[in-house]
């Protein structure tokens, strides 16, 4: 219990040093938490720096490119916080999602692109 100025001083000093460690903290654990949720830092931590060569690096652009048109799909032209947070957590879904399913999307883009070149051989065969 404070029962003079000198007390009062000294609980206030305390509460004030205490808010300042605590604003350190909270502002420390916001980085933290932002880093563990970049989609960078996201690819750099799940992929050795070897994956990051030849077909890997291609998968990997491609679900980047992939997740930043969703977010901006989302997001548009809003300032809204909650689209915000919303287009970014999607981002990251799609980038996981690519990630996770390279190799089925890769056999199916060289199919699409064989059928594509087969039906423009034919064209170029028929004239």
């Amino acid at each position: 219990m404070i029962t003079n100025a000198v007390e009062l001083k000294d609980a206030i000093q305390k509460l004030e040093s205490d808010r300042v460690v605590q604003v350190y903290l909270l502002k420390e654990e916001f980085e933290n938490a932002y880093d563990s949720i970049n989609p960078l830092n996201l690819i750099k931590e799940n992929s050795p720096s070897t994956q990051f060569l030849g077909n890997n690096l291609i998968s990997t652009s491609v679900g980047l490119a992939t997740g930043y048109l969703i977010k901006k799909w989302i997001i548009g032209k809003s300032d809204n916080p909650i689209r915000t947070m919303l287009g970014s957590a999607v981002q990251i879904g799609a980038i996981n999602l690519v990630a996770k399913y390279q190799g089925a999307i890769e056999i199916v883009g060289r199919t699409l692109l064989q059928l594509l070149l087969h039906k423009e051989k034919k064209k170029h065969d028929a004239v």
